[in-house]
């Protein structure tokens, strides 16, 4: 049962992985044709968009007991999609495939969050989510850092022409993995249920530990930060790369090497949070990476030293990882609602990878490359005001229950 769980675990890495992977390479092969900057940009809205239609859409019909049928035909659109950008070479006809995967991902990460905490002993007990929690934000974060990696290294192996074809064969068999992998968690999940006396349709009343029975409800505080912090991690994927070849002159490596760094340290910032108790409701871990957020957002506006933008990856990376892991964590602890709750995240992904980076574009046209730098540090500094804002109240909860 254990291996089990650790195989369930690794996919939200393969899944995002293939998102990497297939980000990179539209984008790439849109610049290689000589398109403009904005159908390159239009690779990831396009994405992006059908993401947080699909994640939104799943908010109102997504259960436990419906999740992994879900997820079988998410990875069953996202096989048909990543088998189209394979075998058709036209550059444009990748948008149509693009939403495809858009719609394969979504549903994806938005099911399998309704059904992860069922992979501990305890669906409902504080250490038990943020266990699973920290996990997972390390899974698809060290997917999502690989990903282009992966890409780079395979096409580079391969003639420039078809080298990527090549990639998408990887992502092809690695969805194929996947399925089998879910059809294998089918029937964990229906032995979980009935375990749990849900397996009749008819969802059974959670029983909530007494530790975390006075804790609240912080979904609206963690939004509203994931609404601008995701707008920051969205204007980074396109402001680093544009502000370091256009200003900073700096060879593709090291710009790969600062990208991978973030991401990377996202992860293992995300896998520390193991050992979490209740300190994600209260501002102040928040507010510190955030801070080391700013910081790292200055140096890349001031700086034009590759070992200052190194640390400050790091840094930068680390806020990612723990911001992530304290919106996952808010969607799922409530029994009741998480399901909708991790849908609203999602959503909340999509519509910011939407329009963040058409914003930090349009910004750096209107008022200088280094712009998007200075609307980060704002937005950054405004997700911890409101966080701070919306947790102030959360002191006698978190007190009352003896954490």
């Amino acid at each position: 049962m254990r291996g089990l769980v650790v195989l369930f675990n690794l996919l939200p890495g393969l899944v995002n992985i293939i998102t990497g992977l297939l980000m990179f390479i539209s984008a790439k092969r849109m610049a290689e044709s000589g398109a403009n900057s904005f159908m390159i940009a239009a690779t990831m809205t396009m994405w992006a968009l059908f993401y947080a239609l699909t994640a939104f859409g799943l908010g109102f019909v997504l259960t436990k007991r419906n999740a992994v049928r879900v997820l079988l035909t998410g990875q069953t659109v996202l096989l048909v999609s990543l088998l189209g950008l394979m075998l058709v070479p036209g550059v444009t006809a990748q948008y149509f495939w693009l939403a495809g995967t858009g719609i394969g991902t979504a549903t994806f990460f938005t099911a399998f969050q309704a059904v992860v905490k069922l992979f501990g002993k305890e669906e409902y007990a504080l250490e038990s989510v943020v266990r699973k929690t920290a996990v997972y934000t390390m899974s698809w974060s060290f997917g999502l850092a690989t990903g282009p990696l992966l890409a780079a290294f395979v096409w580079g192996l391969f003639s420039p022409e078809n080298g990527w074809r090549y990639c998408y064969a990887i992502t092809v068999g690695m969805v194929l993995f996947n399925i089998v992998s879910l059809t294998l968690m089918n029937r964990f999940v229906k032995a979980r249920l009935a375990e749990l006396g849900e397996a009749d349709g008819k969802p059974a009343s959670p029983v909530i530990p007494p530790e975390q029975a006075g804790l609240p409800d912080l979904i609206i505080a963690s939004w509203g930060a994931a609404i601008l912090s995701g707008s920051v991690v969205a204007m980074m994927r396109t402001q680093i790369p544009d502000y370091c070849t256009n200003v900073l002159k700096w060879d593709t490596y090291k710009q790969g090497i600062i990208l991978a760094l973030i991401s990377y340290a996202q992860a293992f910032a995300g896998l520390a949070c193991w050992k979490a108790r209740t300190w994600q409701y209260r501002p102040w871990v928040f507010g510190i990476t955030a801070a080391g957020g700013i910081c790292a957002l200055a140096v890349f506006l001031f700086s034009q030293s590759w070992s200052a933008y190194l640390i400050s990856a790091l840094l930068l990376g680390i806020f990612y990882g723990v911001f992530y892991f304290t919106s996952t964590f808010h969607a799922l602890i409530n029994p009741e609602k998480s399901a909708r709750y991790a849908a609203g995240n999602e959503t909340i992904v999509g519509m910011t990878s939407t329009l963040a980076p058409v914003l930090a574009g349009l910004s750096a046209m209107w008022f200088g490359a280094s712009f998007p730098f200075v609307l980060g540090i704002a937005l950054l500094a405004g997700a911890a005001l409101f966080f701070l804002w919306r947790t102030l109240s959360v002191k006698g909860a978190v007190r009352r229950t003896g954490q």
